[in-house]
């Protein structure tokens, strides 16, 4: 019998949740640990959306990236994402921080999905993934990223081959200024501070960013594999979520 709590020690076994940040509340969110799991739904967040697709297939635990529980809650009342899985009796774990620094986590997914496989973890922040290419034009790589994330990006001036690239998912512009002190040619994260395009662009560092559910909702289908292949008795489901950022020109 699988439960919750063996659920949470196989990640923890890859993506060890005494690594995750100081900020971050990975781990068991909601339910029982001792529950037993039959079906898992994987997903980027917890949302109305995803409970409803958890609850349609009969799902009895979650496991999300994004904590549903982040910030201190004051209150939890009916008609919130928090009660109603409550209600649900679904168990949820979050691995977040602790998933994107793994391995085999997020930020390595990001990588992959640009079809590089050799690169090197920045030995002052474990956050940066840093690849080494064959020299592509900046034109290049924004089309690489925009194709192989099949996403719109957002991306600054410099113009300029760029073969030592910078890699953090997500909202990793916090990473910037670290991976430019790396050398980097080029860093690819989810989103950044109107700045830190021009801090860039003035180091001559190609700034793009493909938005924060782009370079993140890529593990989803890796954690769920990777679900599969250990607890081979379940049925992991992947979920169908949306890009909540919506994107319009006027054109």
């Amino acid at each position: 019998m699988i439960k919750v709590s063996d659920v949470y020690n196989f990640i923890d076994s890859f993506a060890p949740y005494s690594t995750q940040a100081e900020f971050d509340n990975s781990g068991y969110m909601i339910g029982d640990k001792s529950a037993k799991v039959k079906r898992i739904l994987v997903s980027l967040d917890l949302t109305a959306d995803v409970l409803r697709q958890a609850k349609e297939n009969s799902a009895d635990l979650i496991v999300t990236h994004h904590p549903v529980i982040f910030q201190p809650l004051h209150s939890v009342m009916s008609g919130t994402v928090v009660y109603n899985t409550v209600q649900s009796g679904i168990s949820v774990i979050s691995a977040h921080t602790n998933l994107d620094i793994a391995e085999n986590g997020v930020n390595t997914a990001l990588v992959n999905a640009l079809g590089i496989k050799e690169y090197s973890v920045s030995e002052a922040d474990p956050f940066i993934k840093i690849a080494q290419t064959e020299p592509l034009d900046s034109t290049q790589l924004v089309r690489k990223v925009s194709s192989g994330l099949d996403c719109a990006v957002q991306f600054n001036n410099v113009r300029r081959k760029v073969s030592r690239i910078g890699f953090c998912s997500g909202a990793g512009s916090f990473c910037l200024y670290q991976a430019i002190e790396e050398g980097v040619d080029a860093f690819i994260t989810g989103e950044a501070k109107y700045n830190c395009f021009s801090d860039a662009e003035e180091k001559n560092v190609l700034l793009i960013c493909a938005g924060h559910f782009d370079t993140e909702n890529i593990i989803v289908p890796v954690l769920a594999k990777m679900l599969r292949e250990h607890f081979k008795d379940i049925e992991v489901i992947e979920s169908k979520e949306k890009n909540p950022v919506n994107t319009y020109t006027n054109k």
